[in-house]
Protein backbone atom coordinates (compact mmCIF):
# COMPACT_ATOMS: atom_id res chain seq x y z
CA UNK A 1 0.00 0.00 0.00
CA UNK A 2 2.85 2.58 0.89
CA UNK A 3 4.65 1.83 -2.15
CA UNK A 4 1.57 2.34 -4.68
CA UNK A 5 0.85 6.05 -2.84
CA UNK A 6 4.51 7.16 -2.89
CA UNK A 7 4.08 8.30 -7.14
CA UNK A 8 0.76 10.41 -6.38
CA UNK A 9 3.15 11.93 -3.23
CA UNK A 10 5.27 13.02 -6.08
CA UNK A 11 2.66 14.51 -8.08
CA UNK A 12 0.78 16.20 -5.38
CA UNK A 13 3.91 17.91 -3.90
CA UNK A 14 4.35 19.30 -7.10
CA UNK A 15 0.97 20.66 -7.88
CA UNK A 16 0.89 24.42 -7.48
CA UNK A 17 -1.85 27.69 -7.82
CA UNK A 18 -2.56 28.32 -11.09
CA UNK A 19 -2.18 24.52 -12.04
CA UNK A 20 -5.60 23.54 -14.32
CA UNK A 21 -7.97 21.41 -13.22
CA UNK A 22 -6.96 18.14 -15.20
CA UNK A 23 -3.58 18.83 -13.93
CA UNK A 24 -5.24 17.85 -10.29
CA UNK A 25 -7.63 15.56 -11.49
CA UNK A 26 -4.18 13.12 -12.81
CA UNK A 27 -2.56 13.75 -9.98
CA UNK A 28 -5.14 12.38 -8.01
CA UNK A 29 -5.67 9.44 -9.78
CA UNK A 30 -9.35 7.68 -9.44
CA UNK A 31 -9.96 9.04 -6.02
CA UNK A 32 -10.72 12.59 -7.63
CA UNK A 33 -14.06 13.76 -6.69
CA UNK A 34 -15.60 16.84 -8.40
CA UNK A 35 -16.36 19.60 -5.88
CA UNK A 36 -19.81 19.26 -3.90
CA UNK A 37 -22.02 22.77 -4.62
CA UNK A 38 -21.39 23.31 -0.80
CA UNK A 39 -17.71 23.31 -0.29
CA UNK A 40 -16.95 26.25 -2.86
CA UNK A 41 -14.50 24.52 -5.07
CA UNK A 42 -12.72 22.38 -2.34
CA UNK A 43 -11.64 18.66 -2.96
CA UNK A 44 -11.72 16.73 0.08
CA UNK A 45 -11.82 12.87 -1.10
CA UNK A 46 -7.90 13.08 -1.44
CA UNK A 47 -8.02 14.28 2.53
CA UNK A 48 -8.17 10.94 4.02
CA UNK A 49 -6.06 9.11 2.52
CA UNK A 50 -2.65 11.59 1.67
CA UNK A 51 -3.39 14.45 3.80
CA UNK A 52 -3.78 16.96 1.05
CA UNK A 53 -7.04 19.36 0.24
CA UNK A 54 -7.00 21.75 -2.52
CA UNK A 55 -9.59 24.40 -3.90
CA UNK A 56 -10.41 25.09 -7.23
CA UNK A 57 -11.05 28.75 -8.49
CA UNK A 58 -14.10 29.58 -10.76
CA UNK A 59 -11.42 29.60 -13.69
CA UNK A 60 -10.79 26.25 -12.90
CA UNK A 61 -7.63 26.39 -11.74
CA UNK A 62 -5.73 25.43 -8.55
CA UNK A 63 -6.06 28.15 -6.40
CA UNK A 64 -4.89 26.91 -2.94
CA UNK A 65 -3.27 23.38 -1.92
CA UNK A 66 -2.51 22.39 1.34
CA UNK A 67 -0.81 19.27 3.25
CA UNK A 68 -1.16 18.50 6.54
CA UNK A 69 0.65 15.82 8.84
CA UNK A 70 -1.12 12.38 7.22
CA UNK A 71 0.66 13.63 3.86
CA UNK A 72 4.15 12.24 5.68
CA UNK A 73 8.01 13.46 6.31
CA UNK A 74 9.53 11.94 3.59
CA UNK A 75 8.32 15.02 0.31
CA UNK A 76 9.25 18.35 0.04
CA UNK A 77 6.81 21.39 -0.96
CA UNK A 78 8.44 24.37 -1.33
CA UNK A 79 11.48 23.85 -0.03
CA UNK A 80 9.54 22.65 3.60
CA UNK A 81 8.83 19.22 5.47
CA UNK A 82 5.98 18.38 7.30
CA UNK A 83 7.96 17.69 10.72
CA UNK A 84 10.67 20.25 9.45
CA UNK A 85 11.72 22.88 12.89
CA UNK A 86 11.09 26.63 13.26
CA UNK A 87 14.86 26.84 13.07
CA UNK A 88 14.45 24.61 9.27
CA UNK A 89 12.09 27.25 8.03
CA UNK A 90 13.26 30.34 8.89
CA UNK A 91 16.53 29.08 7.62
CA UNK A 92 14.64 28.61 3.91
CA UNK A 93 13.18 31.73 4.38
CA UNK A 94 14.46 34.06 6.54
CA UNK A 95 11.49 37.00 6.51
CA UNK A 96 8.71 34.77 7.31
CA UNK A 97 6.83 36.13 10.18
CA UNK A 98 5.11 34.29 12.65
CA UNK A 99 2.34 34.65 15.07
CA UNK A 100 -0.13 32.87 17.81
CA UNK A 101 -3.16 32.03 15.96
CA UNK A 102 -4.86 30.48 18.81
CA UNK A 103 -5.48 30.71 22.42
CA UNK A 104 -3.40 27.59 22.36
CA UNK A 105 0.14 28.48 22.70
CA UNK A 106 2.05 25.70 21.13
CA UNK A 107 0.25 26.15 17.82
CA UNK A 108 1.79 29.57 15.87
CA UNK A 109 1.66 30.13 11.95
CA UNK A 110 3.66 32.10 9.83
CA UNK A 111 3.19 33.65 5.90
CA UNK A 112 5.15 35.05 3.22
CA UNK A 113 4.52 36.50 -0.18
CA UNK A 114 6.78 34.29 -2.35
CA UNK A 115 6.14 35.83 -5.60
CA UNK A 116 2.76 37.46 -7.62
CA UNK A 117 0.26 35.14 -6.75
CA UNK A 118 2.17 32.65 -4.85
CA UNK A 119 1.57 32.88 -0.81
CA UNK A 120 3.16 30.41 1.44
CA UNK A 121 1.98 29.28 5.11
CA UNK A 122 2.68 26.91 7.87
CA UNK A 123 0.79 25.99 10.57
CA UNK A 124 3.62 24.66 13.81
CA UNK A 125 2.91 22.35 16.91
CA UNK A 126 5.02 22.38 19.48
CA UNK A 127 7.61 24.27 16.87
CA UNK A 128 7.50 21.29 14.05
CA UNK A 129 5.76 22.13 10.95
CA UNK A 130 2.12 20.48 11.02
CA UNK A 131 1.11 21.88 7.72
CA UNK A 132 1.63 23.25 4.82
CA UNK A 133 -0.29 25.80 2.14
CA UNK A 134 0.65 27.50 -0.84
CA UNK A 135 -2.41 30.01 -2.11
CA UNK A 136 -3.10 32.31 -5.10
CA UNK A 137 -4.18 35.54 -2.60
CA UNK A 138 -6.49 36.49 -5.99
CA UNK A 139 -7.77 33.81 -6.10
CA UNK A 140 -11.75 33.66 -6.33
CA UNK A 141 -13.66 30.95 -5.59
CA UNK A 142 -17.24 29.59 -6.40
CA UNK A 143 -20.04 30.43 -4.20
CA UNK A 144 -21.04 28.28 -1.38
CA UNK A 145 -24.60 26.47 -2.32
CA UNK A 146 -26.55 25.87 0.61
CA UNK A 147 -25.72 22.36 2.46
CA UNK A 148 -28.63 19.77 1.58
CA UNK A 149 -28.98 17.07 4.41
CA UNK A 150 -30.57 13.25 3.32
CA UNK A 151 -33.58 13.04 4.83
CA UNK A 152 -33.33 10.51 8.39
CA UNK A 153 -34.76 6.99 7.98
CA UNK A 154 -35.29 4.07 10.81
CA UNK A 155 -35.10 4.07 14.32
CA UNK A 156 -31.73 5.65 16.08
CA UNK A 157 -28.83 4.04 15.81
CA UNK A 158 -30.12 1.38 13.24
CA UNK A 159 -28.31 -0.85 12.12
CA UNK A 160 -26.84 -0.79 15.36
CA UNK A 161 -28.71 -1.25 18.70
CA UNK A 162 -26.03 1.28 20.04
CA UNK A 163 -26.71 5.13 18.55
CA UNK A 164 -23.08 6.07 19.84
CA UNK A 165 -21.41 3.18 17.95
CA UNK A 166 -22.97 4.49 14.70
CA UNK A 167 -21.50 7.86 15.40
CA UNK A 168 -18.39 6.21 15.64
CA UNK A 169 -19.26 4.51 12.04
CA UNK A 170 -20.60 7.74 11.09
CA UNK A 171 -17.42 9.27 12.04
CA UNK A 172 -14.99 6.88 10.00
CA UNK A 173 -17.21 7.38 6.85
CA UNK A 174 -16.88 11.44 7.18
CA UNK A 175 -13.25 11.64 8.01
CA UNK A 176 -12.75 9.30 4.91
CA UNK A 177 -15.21 11.75 2.84
CA UNK A 178 -17.44 8.95 2.01
CA UNK A 179 -20.00 11.49 3.60
CA UNK A 180 -19.60 14.87 3.69
CA UNK A 181 -21.55 16.78 6.37
CA UNK A 182 -20.06 20.24 5.24
CA UNK A 183 -18.49 21.82 8.28
CA UNK A 184 -19.69 21.69 11.40
CA UNK A 185 -21.33 25.33 11.81
CA UNK A 186 -22.94 24.37 7.85
CA UNK A 187 -23.90 21.64 8.88
CA UNK A 188 -26.30 23.01 12.54
CA UNK A 189 -27.35 25.78 10.14
CA UNK A 190 -28.80 23.34 7.34
CA UNK A 191 -30.48 21.27 10.32
CA UNK A 192 -31.65 23.97 12.39
CA UNK A 193 -32.83 26.30 9.35
CA UNK A 194 -30.95 29.39 10.54
CA UNK A 195 -27.43 30.59 10.92
CA UNK A 196 -25.76 29.34 13.55
CA UNK A 197 -22.62 31.01 15.23
CA UNK A 198 -20.55 27.53 16.24
CA UNK A 199 -17.93 30.12 18.61
CA UNK A 200 -21.15 31.19 20.76
CA UNK A 201 -23.50 27.87 20.67
CA UNK A 202 -20.69 25.03 20.00
CA UNK A 203 -20.24 24.84 24.11
CA UNK A 204 -23.31 22.61 24.60
CA UNK A 205 -24.36 19.18 23.11
CA UNK A 206 -26.98 19.90 20.46
CA UNK A 207 -29.63 17.38 21.26
CA UNK A 208 -31.15 18.11 17.13
CA UNK A 209 -27.48 17.23 15.94
CA UNK A 210 -27.02 13.83 18.14
CA UNK A 211 -30.67 13.26 16.97
CA UNK A 212 -30.25 13.15 13.37
CA UNK A 213 -27.15 11.89 13.15
CA UNK A 214 -27.97 8.88 15.07
CA UNK A 215 -30.74 8.47 12.44
CA UNK A 216 -28.68 9.38 9.57
CA UNK A 217 -29.68 7.07 6.93
CA UNK A 218 -26.41 4.11 5.83
CA UNK A 219 -27.07 2.12 3.32
CA UNK A 220 -24.79 -1.56 3.40
CA UNK A 221 -23.05 0.62 0.33
CA UNK A 222 -21.53 2.82 2.87
CA UNK A 223 -20.69 0.28 5.88
CA UNK A 224 -18.93 -2.18 2.87
CA UNK A 225 -16.44 0.75 2.95
CA UNK A 226 -15.88 0.51 6.41
CA UNK A 227 -12.47 -1.64 6.77
CA UNK A 228 -10.64 0.25 9.95
CA UNK A 229 -12.68 1.81 12.72
CA UNK A 230 -11.00 3.90 15.61
CA UNK A 231 -12.79 4.64 18.28
CA UNK A 232 -11.81 7.98 20.56
CA UNK A 233 -13.12 11.07 21.73
CA UNK A 234 -11.08 13.10 19.28
CA UNK A 235 -12.95 11.69 16.10
CA UNK A 236 -14.44 14.01 13.63
CA UNK A 237 -18.01 12.91 14.63
CA UNK A 238 -18.67 14.63 18.03
CA UNK A 239 -17.39 18.90 16.76
CA UNK A 240 -20.76 18.35 14.55
CA UNK A 241 -22.87 17.68 18.02
CA UNK A 242 -20.89 19.62 20.33
CA UNK A 243 -17.81 21.40 19.13
CA UNK A 244 -15.74 22.35 22.09
CA UNK A 245 -16.67 18.70 23.58
CA UNK A 246 -13.69 18.24 26.04
CA UNK A 247 -14.26 14.45 26.48
CA UNK A 248 -14.84 14.38 30.18
CA UNK A 249 -18.78 13.58 30.05
CA UNK A 250 -20.24 9.89 28.86
CA UNK A 251 -22.55 11.05 26.38
CA UNK A 252 -20.70 9.35 23.67
CA UNK A 253 -19.62 6.61 25.62
CA UNK A 254 -20.38 2.98 23.82
CA UNK A 255 -22.33 0.15 25.80
CA UNK A 256 -22.94 -2.12 22.84
CA UNK A 257 -21.73 -3.67 19.87
CA UNK A 258 -24.68 -5.36 19.03
CA UNK A 259 -24.99 -4.77 15.18
CA UNK A 260 -21.30 -4.29 14.38
CA UNK A 261 -21.07 -7.50 11.74
CA UNK A 262 -23.00 -5.52 9.36
CA UNK A 263 -19.58 -3.91 8.74
CA UNK A 264 -18.72 -6.78 6.38
CA UNK A 265 -15.38 -5.38 5.23
CA UNK A 266 -14.09 -4.54 8.90
CA UNK A 267 -10.65 -5.81 9.60
CA UNK A 268 -8.82 -3.51 12.19
CA UNK A 269 -11.05 -1.90 15.83
CA UNK A 270 -9.00 0.02 17.56
CA UNK A 271 -11.06 1.27 21.12
CA UNK A 272 -9.14 3.99 22.55
CA UNK A 273 -11.50 5.47 24.66
CA UNK A 274 -15.51 5.79 24.82
CA UNK A 275 -15.31 1.77 25.62
CA UNK A 276 -15.34 0.83 29.47
CA UNK A 277 -13.59 -3.04 27.84
CA UNK A 278 -14.33 -4.60 31.27
CA UNK A 279 -18.18 -3.75 31.37
CA UNK A 280 -19.00 -3.94 27.68
CA UNK A 281 -19.63 -7.11 26.58
CA UNK A 282 -17.32 -7.92 23.44
CA UNK A 283 -18.41 -11.00 22.15
CA UNK A 284 -19.56 -9.48 19.09
CA UNK A 285 -16.41 -8.61 18.09
CA UNK A 286 -15.76 -12.36 18.00
CA UNK A 287 -18.54 -12.27 15.31
CA UNK A 288 -16.21 -10.74 12.43
CA UNK A 289 -13.84 -13.11 11.03
CA UNK A 290 -10.34 -12.36 11.39
CA UNK A 291 -11.35 -8.92 13.10
CA UNK A 292 -8.05 -7.24 14.94
CA UNK A 293 -9.17 -5.19 17.78
CA UNK A 294 -7.20 -3.31 20.84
Amino acid sequence: MAAAAEPMHELLQDLRPGDSVETVKTSFGERWQDPLPHRAGRVLRIAASHGVVVDIDVRDRLGRIAFDWRFGEKYQVAGLKIGASKAEVLSTYPDMKFGSTTMTRHIESGSLLLRPGLRLFVELNSGSIRRIELANPEAVYPARAPLVLPPVVGVSGAPFKDPNLKLAVLSELVERAEIDLGEPEDFLSALLSHKVDIERSGYVKNDAAYDYLIRYPLTQELLDKVSDLVVDGGNEIYRYVWYFWDGETDDFDIRSFEGIGKLRNLKKLRLISLVDQHRVDLAPLQSIPGLQYR
